[in-house]
């Protein structure tokens, strides 16, 4: 009697015990599945930085290009300025040193005060002339920096970029492996 009662109450553990174990197996399959869409998540999250990363490169990219053209197009004005000067200053020079060899003593002197301001005049406006070269040589020097560490990044984040997007992929056929794997044993169950 001792024996049947010990087996009964064996038998009942073990019937109550099923629903646990079988529960036990699913919250494991859950836990893999939840484990394998973090890593999707992860994996999606470091693809949109390599994304964030590589649009930043293609801007410092752009930006630099866009100083560069723009140093050129202000160059090109610069040296149409300097022409003008040279030309205002060639032809009134011209006629001021004419005038230098009057005889008249009044128109001499005027000219001698007139050519000295104008030699003054040329120098001011060519030193504010150099200086808008040089920092015309500064933007561009910037803008060639910038393309240069654009092109460098993006070389650099691309094949990270790649790399990224192969881990994305892996995960989201292990994500979707894991899933239709657990479908399809609860299809068979039913």
């Amino acid at each position: 009697m001792k024996n049947i009662k010990y087996l009964v109450f064996q038998i009942f553990l073990v019937i109550s015990l099923i629903p646990f174990l079988t529960n036990a197996q699913t919250n494991k399959k859950q836990d893999q599945i939840n484990k394998l869409e973090a890593a999707v998540n992860k994996a999606k999250a470091k693809h949109e930085l390599n994304e964030h990363k590589l649009a930043k490169a293609d801007s410092l990219y752009a930006v630099g290009d866009q100083l560069v053209a723009e140093a050129d197009s202000e160059y090109q004005q610069v040296e149409k300025d300097i022409k003008l000067l040279d030309k205002y200053y060639a032809s009134n020079h011209k006629l001021l040193s004419k005038l230098l060899k009057s005889k008249d003593k009044d128109e001499a002197a005027k000219a001698k005060k007139d050519l000295k301001t104008l030699e003054t005049k040329y120098k001011n406006e060519t030193k504010s002339i150099d200086k808008r070269i040089k920092n015309l040589t500064k933007k561009a020097n910037k803008g060639n920096a910038d393309i240069i560490k654009g092109s460098d990044a993006k070389k650099a984040i691309e094949t990270s970029l790649e790399e990224s997007q192969k881990a994305l992929d892996a995960a989201n056929e292990n994500y979707e492996a894991a899933v239709n794997q657990n479908k399809e044993k609860k299809e068979v169950k039913k």
